[in-house]
């Protein structure tokens, strides 16, 4: 292997480390922009999240129910929503992904 291989491989670590650190940079840029661009309203009724966590609505769309913590991503974008109490939307990024993501979860 020698010097040179060990010199090979380091400069894999330290250049795959700064890619990764680059596209999580992005992922939660974006994930950000997809929050900033989503709007909360007031729930029509008040409910617990034992089975639903919340409801999207989007332009042009059906209204899309979550019962999980499920990812989502750009397709969200500029959609409403509704949550059941005690759950909160939140951001995520994706591994090795320029793209980010949200979730509703459950206020612990």
């Amino acid at each position: 292997f020698g010097i040179i291989g060990v010199l090979l491989v380091s400069f894999f670590v330290y250049t795959t480390n700064i890619a990764y650190e680059t596209l999580q940079q992005q992922s939660l840029a974006d994930a950000e922009e997809i929050l900033t661009s989503m709007v909360e309203i007031p729930a029509p009724v008040s409910w617990e999240y034992n089975k639903i966590r919340a409801v999207i609505l989007c332009p042009g769309g059906e209204p899309f129910i979550v019962k999980n913590s499920k990812k989502f991503g750009s397709e969200m974008r500029n959609c409403a929503y509704y949550v059941a109490n005690g759950v909160e939307l939140k951001i995520s990024t994706r591994f090795f992904s320029k793209k980010g993501s949200i979730y509703f979860s459950i206020n612990e």
